[in-house]
């Protein structure tokens, strides 16, 4: 028996805790942000460009697997707290004005992720293991949970609402449409 082990680029841990694979995120995607310090330093890069590369090749790293991760408050402030640290090098504001109003908002981008990987899942075959694990995640809800962007539906509705084409607007806060 091994306490953790690696699957997939994710961390499991046997206890079930899943800061170590969060903290895990942060170092590959801040060893990924400092090797692209040069990119972050030039002057005469525009700052657009700056955060495109950011969202490519740092930010893609950090959310690996974010569809999973259970955003309880603890998770949403390191998550604001990394991206607001490195966006704060980039755009010159102090790291308290980029933790309340980011430039690029990875808290939105990862639930915008989890949402749309929700839908795909929750309306496979019923009989896959996935969907049925996600069934049961639906009707036994808690906060920070991947259905807990959605509004509070029963399980019969929000199976009706996710196979339609404005799906978004009927469940989802509009900052996630």
């Amino acid at each position: 028996m091994v306490p953790e082990f690696v699957y997939l680029g994710h961390l499991i841990r046997y206890d079930g805790d899943k800061l170590p694979n969060l903290k895990r995120r942060i170092k590959k995607a801040q060893a990924a942000f400092g090797l692209l310090f040069r990119i972050w330093s030039e002057e005469v890069i525009d700052l657009s460009v700056k955060i495109l590369a950011y969202t490519a090749f740092v930010v893609s790293i950090f959310t690996y697997g974010s569809e999973s991760w259970i955003l309880d408050d603890k998770t949403k402030k390191k998550v604001i707290n990394w991206n607001a640290k490195n966006i704060s090098l980039l755009t010159n504001n102090s790291i308290h004005e980029e933790s309340k109003h980011p430039t690029l908002d990875v808290l939105t981008i990862i639930r915008k992720r989890r949402a749309d990987w929700l839908r795909i899942s929750f309306t496979n075959d019923p009989n896959e293991p996935i969907t049925k694990s996600l069934h049961y995640q639906n009707l036994n809800r808690k906060p920070g949970d991947i259905f807990s962007d959605f509004e509070h539906k029963s399980h019969d509705k929000m199976m009706e609402l996710l196979k339609r084409e404005d799906w978004k607007e009927k469940l989802l806060p509009k900052e996630l449409h």
